[in-house]
């Protein structure tokens, strides 16, 4: 998948399981047992970092790596940028998050 390609996506499912498949390293779908985040609770949530605050960071602590974040005052334009190659510069800041770390990832490989 190139840059270009990821660029274009659009948040949600598909987005979203190509992060948890490749940044996170969870395999195709990024499901993962709620249990693993609250211990004692039985059931599943879906990863979705494109569209979830809480979900992108974990792609942010996943990546290990120095990062940029920065978005325009009224929120129109984020950007976000690891380490010296990756970057992405889409509206929302989960979205951007989830490409960057994406971009990053493939582009180490």
């Amino acid at each position: 998948m190139t840059k270009a390609e990821i660029l274009v996506m659009k948040p949600g499912r598909e987005l979203d399981a190509l992060a948890g498949d490749i940044v996170m390293g969870w395999g195709r779908g990024a499901w993962r047992p709620f249990e693993e985040i609250t211990p004692g609770v039985m059931r599943s949530e879906q990863f979705k970092p494109s569209t979830r605050l809480t979900d992108a960071w974990e792609l942010v602590e996943k990546m290990n790596s120095p990062y940029i974040i920065a978005s325009t005052e009224d929120g129109d334009q984020s950007w976000v940028h690891f380490g010296n190659e990756a970057n992405a510069a889409v509206g929302e800041v989960t979205e951007a998050i989830c490409k960057a770390a994406l971009i990053a990832k493939l582009s180490k490989d």
